[in-house]
């Protein structure tokens, strides 16, 4: 089977531990996903800049490739309604673990927690999440969604979708 090329925009991302899933939308809504941070890292300029881009997927809708992109400008979604609030970002290191991100998290409790991201996928996702915040909506809350296992975050989401 053939890969495939869908020229799409970027309605949402969902970052887990293992992978990065992108909500693309042309005529109707796709689900793609990558394993590579280098990948990731790209699709999240073009859904910051509100791009309309050109994907090579495989037949299991891994992305494979990028092709050169434009900025559009930058993001014009609205504000999203989940229920946690990212208020602040650090950089931790440890001659152990190296570096890694610091996701200061408030929930439907209000109580702010401070969670450590070593995972690429997950750091990249919080990454994101603030700079949307910072330069598009710096007047409302940062909601994101995430899901927890043990404490630890699994899973983030932003954008619609």
């Amino acid at each position: 089977m053939m890969n495939e090329e869908l020229t799409v925009s970027i309605l949402s991302m969902e970052a887990t531990l293992n992978e990065c899933v992108f909500i693309v939308v042309d005529q109707s809504d796709h689900r793609v996903y990558t394993r590579d941070p280098l990948i990731q890292s790209v699709l999240i300029t073009a859904f910051l800049s509100d791009a309309q881009i050109k994907l090579e997927i495989t037949p299991s809708r891994e992305i494979h490739r990028v092709m050169a992109f434009e900025p559009q400008g930058q993001y014009s979604h609205s504000p999203s309604s989940f229920q946690y609030t990212l208020t602040r970002i650090a950089t931790q290191y440890s001659p152990e673990d190296g570096h890694r991100l610091e996701a200061f998290i408030s929930g439907p409790d209000g109580i702010e927690r401070q969670y450590n991201l070593s995972n690429i996928f997950l750091q990249n996702a919080i990454h994101a999440a603030f700079s949307i915040h910072t330069i598009t909506f710096p007047e409302t809350e940062n909601k994101i969604d995430v899901s927890f296992k043990n404490g630890e975050i699994t899973k983030i989401h932003i954008g619609d979708g």
